[in-house]
């Protein structure tokens, strides 16, 4: 009868391999941002549904205000739209939107529309002049849990087009948001 001789060098070569395969973890040397959205939005843009994930933030230079970011995203959680409503009055209340700069002290609340490709901005609309149906109303502020609910609406215009087929005016109605300040 012969010897059968099991030669082990390659079965513990593909074991090993299976082994470090399969437990060693990817290590990326970039760490990613905690996402900063919290909450849900939509409204009607132009009378199609819009949707958007939200978060909401203390203005720097002015304690007692606070804006809104509503971000309508793709698939790889990258901007596509963005809408940012500033130095809204941290209390209850509707406030009309206006067309202002988040640096200055006009006691304005502001509302601008920018449309991205990427992490560019290539499109701004900015708040319709002389349009009073502009508003953001916080219906609920929670100052402990720092949860925010509130509608708005807006109607704004091209300042900078971010392709030719984009339309001179883009309307949202019955806009709502829950979300929280994040800092």
């Amino acid at each position: 009868m012969k010897n059968k001789q099991i030669h082990l060098y390659p079965w513990f070569l593909l074991l090993t391999t299976f082994v470090c395969i399969y437990s060693c973890k990817k290590s990326s040397s970039v760490e990613e941002a905690p996402s900063p959205y919290w909450g849900n939005s939509n409204a009607l843009k132009n009378g199609t549904v819009w949707e958007a994930k939200p978060y909401s933030f203390k203005t720097l230079n002015n304690p007692n205000t606070f804006g809104v970011s509503l971000d309508s995203v793709d698939s790889d959680n990258q901007p596509r739209e963005i809408i940012e409503l500033i130095k809204i009055p941290l209390k209850e209340g509707t406030y009309r939107l206006s067309n202002t700069s988040g640096q200055e002290d006009d006691g304005l609340t502001g509302g601008l529309l920018g449309v991205c490709q990427g992490d560019v901005i290539i499109g701004v609309y900015i708040i319709a002049e002389g349009d009073t149906s502009s508003y953001i109303t916080i219906t609920e502020l929670d100052t402990v849990s720092k949860q925010i609910k509130g509608k708005f609406g807006a109607t704004f215009v091209v300042k900078h087009r971010p392709y030719a087929y984009y339309p001179d005016t883009v309307r949202f109605v019955d806009g709502v948001f829950h979300t929280k300040l994040i800092r």
